[in-house]
């Protein structure tokens, strides 16, 4: 037996299953059903000789900006389950308002070390192209890991803190002059995600695109031809697929 067999109780709800982790997804509306399904997947677990420990289960609160919310003192959905601010997932760090300060303090504090490694084999005598692939390939990979998934929620600070970065290597001649943006590193790797979930129907992200409009005249091609959602907040406004479905509108 694996997790695949593992569904929510309440089809409202959503299992984000990676591994042997999985993220319970309910809306506030909801609220009242979250112990009932942990209580589900407790049950499975223990019909499949695994056990949940309430010491690696987390609950965190996500919640709109502007909205006024005290997440310390919320009721906890279960005893013994500990509330945080902030999450891995994947390796990137979540926080409960959705800005990704927390994955932004990790990706900076990641590239100074980075840049600390690569000064040392300048300074051993590595010179241009071979620094400029080797910092392209740890220092900028390392900031750019999972973009689509933060990129739109960052605050305009938070991106001018990761272009500084960009713009530091290129003063220390650990990148070419000509390199892309940071931003353009994001909206390169942005469109190639969503080129590729469009064209291929087995794409793990294929079924989070709305259904194909029907258009009944002939009109130029676009780059997609999806329906568009109805979004009521900026959060939905900001996540990758809402982004990219506007945004490659024409």
């Amino acid at each position: 037996m694996t997790s695949s067999d593992l569904k929510p109780r309440h089809e409202q709800n959503k299992y984000n299953k990676y591994a042997d982790d999985v993220y319970l997804a309910v809306s506030g509306g909801d609220a009242l059903t979250i112990q009932d399904e942990l209580h589900h997947i407790n049950e499975w677990a223990l019909k499949n000789n695994l056990k949940l420990n309430p010491s690696k289960t987390k609950e965190m609160i996500v919640y709109r900006r502007g909205v006024k919310i005290d997440v310390r003192n919320a009721i906890p959905v279960m005893d013994g389950i500990e509330r945080v601010q902030t999450m891995k997932i994947l390796g990137v760090q979540f926080d409960g308002d959705m800005l990704f300060r927390g994955n932004v303090e990790k990706m900076v504090g990641g590239a100074a070390s980075s840049l600390y490694a690569i000064k040392i084999l300048r300074s051993k005598g590595l010179k241009a192209p071979s620094l400029w692939d080797i910092t392209s390939q740890t220092a900028v990979s390392r900031m750019t890991y999972a973009s689509p998934a933060w990129w739109g929620y960052l605050e305009a600070k938070s991106k001018e803190r990761l272009e500084a970065i960009i713009n530091r290597l290129k003063r220390l001649s650990c990148l070419p002059p000509d390199y892309p943006s940071f931003a353009n590193l994001c909206e390169t790797a942005d469109n190639k995600l969503f080129k590729d979930i469009l064209i291929n129907n087995e794409h793990v992200l294929n079924h989070l695109l709305p259904e194909t409009k029907s258009v009944p005249y002939s009109l130029r091609s676009r780059t997609h031809n999806r329906n568009l959602p109805k979004l009521t907040n900026s959060l939905q406004q900001r996540s990758f697929i809402n982004r990219m479905l506007f945004s490659h509108i024409y």
